[in-house]
């Protein structure tokens, strides 16, 4: 597959949000050797132009670059998953905290609209919108919060969180039904406009997750798959 370059933006970007695809289809696996002449060969454009995306995709996280050996795909455990929910959970604490008085009508309207739509999807084949669907959803508070500095750093997270999402999609399978009702849950307390209670329910929203993929991730070592 060669995803499409031709959209409005920038090559610069162009090019990132390809190679990102690239990685959380799984078409370059974890371990994967990144070579810019090949994929400079492959997307036809210059190895600057890749080199370029390569250090941005560094930043993320989502690439590793050893020295004398060059650019891999990230590889990622448990900790380091519970390090980024913990953080992103923390974050969105302080921005829901700061946010609630100016969420309006609208945006409970676009998480719920969101949640909604995840819904009527199936993990086993619509992963990749679900999750992408879930990061709309939480970006809706952190946007509102109106903190230029908060939204960069949630922004370096939420493309470290897409890579995560699928490096542990054939490990973590859970129901839309359960997805739905526990954002329904966090737009309850989001609704609250309590400080405390809206800090509290993103640190439990994201550990949630991070104990099902704990669960997830001993079982299959148990059963060898």
């Amino acid at each position: 597959m060669k995803p499409s370059l031709t959209d409005g933006r920038t090559l610069s970007d162009r090019v990132l949000q390809t190679l990102r695809q690239l990685i959380v289809e799984g078409e370059l696996a974890p371990g994967t050797r990144l070579v810019d002449s090949e994929l400079a060969e492959r997307l036809q454009i210059s190895r600057a132009t890749v080199r370029d995306a390569f250090r941005r995709l560094q930043h993320e996280g989502a690439i590793v670059n050893y020295p004398y050996r060059g650019y891999f795909v990230a590889k990622f455990d448990t900790r380091d998953v519970a390090d980024l929910l913990s953080l992103r959970g923390l974050l969105e604490g302080y921005a829901g905290k700061i946010a609630i008085d100016a969420l309006t009508e609208a945006d409970f309207a676009e998480m719920e609209r969101v949640t909604g739509r995840i819904e009527r999807l199936e993990y086993q084949t619509d992963v990749q919108e679900i999750r992408e669907l879930d990061i709309r959803f939480h970006d809706v508070v952190v946007e509102r919060a109106g903190h230029p500095l908060l939204l960069e750093l949630w922004s370096v997270l939420d493309s470290r969180l897409v890579v995560l999402n699928a490096l542990s999609r054939d490990v973590l399978r859970m129901e839309t039904a359960d997805t739905a009702r526990r954002h329904r849950a966090y737009i309850a307390e989001l609704r609250s406009r309590d400080p405390e209670r809206v800090a509290r329910a993103a640190a439990d929203h994201y550990q949630f997750y991070l104990r099902r993929l704990e669960e997830a991730m001993a079982e299959a070592d148990e059963t060898g798959t």
